[in-house]
């Protein structure tokens, strides 16, 4: 034996060919090289994912803000008739008109519409009004009976914000909006 090595004979009397470590505590450089190999895979596999998670977010963002460039959607008049009364609808109604304009040609998802008494500081909740408008249609709202059940009398603003729907079924807001103030 020499340095620790156990020699194996082929044959009777010929020289040693194979040498075998006795202590056999280390791996052998194939097994280490394919476990860096395979740890490598594993970390590049990680990285990529949160990548492109990240990109994939940001392009949806990128995406909205494209399609809300290119839409304006804006309250063009707001008629209000009648004395208000808060027991009855038939005294009081308003209407607001609403008018798309801009390049952008998409269908959009809905319209967020927000009554304003600006004198009072008083606004409603944001009304929906799911659906599209046409490139450089327009389209005339109903706002009495919201109007009614929020107890708003005295408008003088509207405000109107754009919204799509994204592949998961969520309104994704544009950010800028549209007034008229009577």
């Amino acid at each position: 034996m020499k340095g620790g090595r156990e020699m194996i004979n082929n044959k009777k009397g010929q020289e040693p060919t194979i040498f075998r470590k006795k202590n056999r505590k280390g791996l052998s450089t194939i097994i280490v090289t394919v476990l860096l190999i395979g740890l490598t895979i594993v970390a590049v596999g990680i990285v990529w994912a949160v990548v492109k998670s990240t990109l994939d977010r940001g392009a949806s963002g990128t995406d909205l803000g494209v399609k809300c460039l290119g839409i304006n959607v804006n309250p063009t008049s707001v008629t209000c008739s009648g004395t208000y009364d808060p027991t009855s609808l038939n005294k009081y109604s308003c209407y607001v008109r609403l008018e798309r304009t801009g390049q952008g040609t998409e269908p959009i998802g809905g319209i967020k519409l927000i009554m304003v008494n600006a004198t009072g500081g008083v606004s409603s909740p944001a009304l929906d009004i799911p659906g599209d408008l046409s490139a450089f249609g327009t389209k005339n709202f109903n706002a009495t009976g919201v109007l009614m059940t929020t107890g708003m009398s005295r408008l003088n603003k509207v405000d109107a914000r754009v919204y799509f729907i994204d592949e998961t079924g969520t309104q994704q807001l544009c950010s800028q909006a549209g007034s008229f103030t009577f």
